[in-house]
């Protein structure tokens, strides 16, 4: 390869480095966030989901369905029992 100059400097080319290492990936969803457990059944509050009785299965269950988030069971009973 021939050297390129630019006024008095010397600009040479290489060649592509290789990358080493584990590969950095984009956050799934490509940055996007979902709203917490907390945030999500706050939201369902405030729009009347439990102004009757539900079961753990039927609360995990609508959050997929309605929401497309999937918490696990862990996720949320933490967030209904404390404030």
């Amino acid at each position: 390869m021939r050297p390129l100059t630019c006024g008095h400097t010397e600009i040479r080319q290489t060649s592509p480095k290789k990358a080493t290492g584990a590969k950095k990936t984009a956050p799934t969803g490509a940055g996007r966030r979902t709203a917490g457990p907390k945030a999500v059944l706050e939201s369902l509050i405030d729009d009347g989901y439990f102004s009757e009785p539900r079961g753990m299965g039927d609360i995990r269950q609508h959050i997929r369905d309605q929401r497309a988030i999937n918490f696990g069971t862990s996720d949320v009973s933490p967030t209904l029992t404390h404030d």
